[in-house]
């Protein structure tokens, strides 16, 4: 539905399928505007979920390594801490809906804002705000920090 909404160059705007419509823009499971939901969109089904799925799951296991670098472990905790997240019940669950782009960008928005902490240079301000919107792009305002 999506896919064929913006082949014809307009946005998904209803879902008429769900409920007796759904508002689907809105839809945080569905992030329209998120870059990697275009996986699911480019590749045909099952392909492109499971592109989908490998690609949060990476992205989340790095993000936690970066995050355990920037606060200080060691390589080898650091990998352990990537793994551990990467796989950790909780991510694996928003896997299996369209929450798990939050999820994985969690840890690089916590990496870089400990960074600009450090730093206060404008790579880290610009890591920050790629980062940060990202999450705000991931649709699911209440899996990012407070603090963003």
């Amino acid at each position: 539905m999506i896919a064929e909404s913006l082949r014809g160059g307009r946005l998904p705007e209803w879902n008429p399928f769900e409920f007796g419509g759904l508002p689907l823009l809105a839809d945080p499971n569905f992030n329209v505007f998120h870059p990697l939901s275009l996986l699911t969109e480019l590749l045909p089904l099952p392909w492109g979920f499971g592109a989908f799925s490998l690609a949060c799951a990476v992205l989340a296991a790095y993000g936690a390594r970066a995050l355990g670098r920037s606060l200080g472990l060691s390589h080898a905790g650091a990998l352990v801490c990537g793994l551990l997240f990467a796989w950790s019940g909780p991510t694996v669950s928003f896997l299996l809906s369209g929450q798990a782009v939050a999820s994985c960008t969690l840890p690089w928005l916590c990496a870089a804002g400990a960074r600009l902490g450090r730093e206060r240079k404008v790579g880290a301000l610009l890591l920050c705000s790629v980062a940060g919107a990202l999450q705000f792009l991931a649709g699911s305002p209440r899996l990012a920090p407070a603090d963003s």
